[in-house]
């Protein structure tokens, strides 16, 4: 039986997703970052794995389908390691023990726990449903829809077939807000809003009349008397954050980025090579919205980040040297 919860998030899910670009701050998910092409996100409620089901196919997407050990591991530790549960699209409910993903991809990898798949453990209901982080990392475990008439519920995992990334903006097109410049504000302005509209860290310089611009796929600091000239001219406001494909990756011959550990949980270390004058260092999260700045001089070839204060996930590093950049994608975990 669906709760009015569910109910209210299939039906947010449902307006959200009717427009050509769907946002990945969708009411009710949590998006967890892009593994291979594909997007992920986790859902705030929980639910049964029918209704589980359902609400993702809402979104457009469907319940996780996990094909190898890299996605396997990309799923298990966005979502937090062992113990923290959550449904698959994994199921036997048409035939037992035939597993099948609800969308249709082949059952050719599995992960399952010591033991598993069982069946018929809990008053002799049938065990249909397939659960991730069960009793060991990535481990699955299947469960009957109710243990002797009490709901089994769990978040779940929607899967989206697509991050490219069209117009390079740094976000993915099934995230899109609007097309260009960063997605984390007033994009696509054909004026001024104001700094009162913009977001804070797009403020530039050592004054507060200073703002971050897009110019030709660099980001310049423009005195806010000129902004509207730029933007005439078919710039964007807020900081560029390039394109976030890694086939379209900015690339530079001279400049060389070590980023270590990655995965991250607290210091992540930033070692370049080749730099011969004054740089930027920015960090986008997985929506490419960016989240820190810094300048550093020519001379400093080793960089420390404390990144324990930001949420976990697929990040971007980009270090800007003129015209050129270097970008590489880092994998913050708790």
């Amino acid at each position: 039986m669906k709760t009015p919860l569910l109910f209210f998030v299939v039906l947010m899910l449902s307006f959200s997703l009717g427009r050509s670009h769907a946002q990945c701050a969708l009411e009710g998910y949590t998006y967890l970052g892009s593994y291979n092409g594909h997007v992920y996100l986790v859902s705030s409620a929980a639910a049964q794995w029918p209704d589980a089901n359902t609400a993702a196919n809402a979104t457009g997407g469907y319940l996780v389908a996990i094909n190898d050990a890299g996605e396997n591991t990309f799923v298990a530790t966005a979502l937090g390691g062992d113990g923290a549960l959550a449904w698959i699209g994994l199921n036997d409910v048409a035939s037992e023990n035939t597993f099948v993903w609800t969308n249709g991809d082949s059952y050719s990898y599995n992960s399952w726990g010591a033991g598993e798949p069982n069946n018929g453990l809990y008053c002799d209901e049938d065990e249909d449903y397939v659960e991730i982080n069960r009793n060991g990392f990535g481990a699955w475990n299947d469960l009957p829809n109710t243990v002797c008439g009490d709901p089994i519920v769990r978040v779940w995992v929607v899967e989206l077939d697509t991050d490219s990334d069209s117009d390079c903006d740094g976000v993915t097109d099934i995230c899109d807000r609007c097309d260009g410049g960063d997605d984390s504000g007033p994009c696509n302005a054909t004026s001024f809003p104001g700094f009162e509209d913009i977001p804070s860290d797009w403020v530039c310089g050592n004054g507060s009349h200073k703002v971050y611009m897009c110019h030709e796929g660099t980001t310049i600091c423009i005195d806010y008397h000129a902004v509207q000239a730029h933007l005439d001219h078919g710039d964007f406001l807020g900081p560029c954050t390039g394109c976030t494909d890694a086939r379209s990756f900015e690339s530079s011959s001279s400049l060389n980025m070590e980023v270590y550990p990655n995965p991250v949980d607290q210091k992540l270390n930033i070692a370049l090579q080749g730099l011969t004058q004054d740089a930027i260092i920015n960090m986008y999260d997985g929506v490419g919205q960016l989240i820190y700045t810094q300048n550093i001089k020519a001379d400093q070839n080793h960089f420390s980040l404390d990144v324990s204060r930001f949420a976990p996930g697929t990040h971007i590093v980009k270090v800007i040297v003129g015209k050129e950049s270097m970008m590489q994608r880092v994998m913050i975990v708790r």
